[in-house]
């Protein structure tokens, strides 16, 4: 028995305590306290890895699909739907006019104010006419008052009349001279409509939808009543990613047909974003690509790949090489086909990968669970 018991002493005296820790693979080799110190489990196996010098990063992926530039089309001007010339799923051609919109109303409303800028100007007339003899007619009696002697209190009201008279004349052709302004700015408004009543086709492509609209309905003028679908310029559509996401990534780029592809994200407007949300429209994101033509099509599978955190040239070891107790993080390294408890720091942590900072170095064997 004391035997076995010197035996056990010198054994730990060689092992010593120290950051690293010589472990026997025998089940029955105990920790300081006596206890004995568990390893793994004798049906896990292992496997090792060497500490190594590279790149570190977090990844994150998107499913999208290669789809045609969508543009909305919709009429400069508000009016009465005349005729749709087009259905989802006709090929239209640039320039081809798709829809039109009556311009019946508003021929009458440019009538009706021509007619009342006519008016206002021959009733402003009239009115200076009379307002004008009306003075004249005053200045003479004032003449005569002047003629006959008088320059008393007579003549001083009439000639306090006079300059009311002038002063009226004057505030009503202003008066009538603004709202002459205001009804020719009006009246040159509508004229920049007229020849605007028709939605047509920016580029050639495939009509992908058409409002329920039908002939009579008022359109309400920037309102998008026709998408069409650019199959010479193609884009990527992926699962959401927010704007801020992408400018904070490290590399973004797209995988298509084994192929890597530059892309940009294309931001919505706000009015976009918030008529999509009343819609119920899954929110998705989109990127313009940058490929030479004739590579991509419509339809395609793509991914699209957001590097961020990216570090270069820092020892890493893969991640279920790292064990964690009560205290602390450490590997199991590999020393004359021993293993070795050895403590080490971690930095940055990926789903693969683990950054050392301190307790390893390059090319040094860790144990790595399979």
């Amino acid at each position: 028995m004391k035997k076995k018991t010197v035996l056990m002493i010198i054994l730990l005296l060689l092992m010593g305590i120290t950051g690293c820790k010589m472990e026997e693979a025998d089940s029955g080799a105990l920790s300081a306290e006596g206890v004995p110190e568990l390893l793994e489990p004798v049906d896990v196996k292992m496997d090792v890895a060497r500490a190594q010098i590279g790149d570190i990063y977090r990844i994150s992926i998107y499913k999208g699909e290669v789809v045609p530039y969508t543009e909305e089309l919709h009429f400069l001007v508000d009016g009465c739907l005349e005729n749709v010339y087009v259905t989802t799923g006709d090929m239209v051609q640039e320039g081809q006019v798709l829809a039109v919109l009556s311009e019946e109303q508003l021929r009458e409303q440019i009538e009706t104010l021509e007619e009342e800028i006519d008016a206002l100007v021959r009733q402003g007339e009239f009115s200076d006419r009379l307002a004008e003899a009306d003075i004249a007619i005053a200045r003479e009696e004032l003449a005569i008052m002047r003629e006959l002697g008088d320059f008393g209190p007579t003549s001083t009201v009439k000639e306090l009349e006079i300059q009311e008279l002038e002063l009226a004349l004057e505030q009503t052709r202003q008066l009538r001279g603004l709202e002459l302004e205001k009804r020719q700015a009006s009246l040159g408004a509508l004229q920049k409509k007229m020849g605007k009543n028709e939605i047509v086709a920016p580029c050639s492509g495939r009509i992908v939808y058409v409002s329920e609209i039908r002939r009579g309905d008022a359109i309400q003028g920037y309102t998008p009543v026709i998408y069409i679908a650019d199959e010479s310029r193609l884009r990527l559509l992926t699962d959401y990613v927010s704007e801020s996401t992408v400018k904070s990534a490290d590399r973004v780029y797209a995988k298509i047909l084994d192929q890597e592809f530059d892309i940009s994200y294309i931001p919505y407007e706000k009015s976009e974003m918030i008529q999509m949300a009343l819609n119920g429209e899954e929110m998705r994101a989109q990127f313009s690509v940058d490929a030479r033509e004739g590579v991509l099509q419509a339809g395609q599978f793509a991914v699209v790949m957001l590097y961020q955190s990216y570090r270069k040239n820092v020892l890493t070891i893969p991640i279920n090489a790292l064990y964690q107790d009560g205290s602390g993080q450490y590997v199991y390294r590999q020393v004359n086909g021993t293993r070795m408890r050895c403590n080490v720091k971690t930095g940055m942590t990926t789903d693969t990968k683990v950054e050392i900072l301190e307790g390893l170095e390059e090319g040094e064997l860790v144990y790595v669970k399979d």
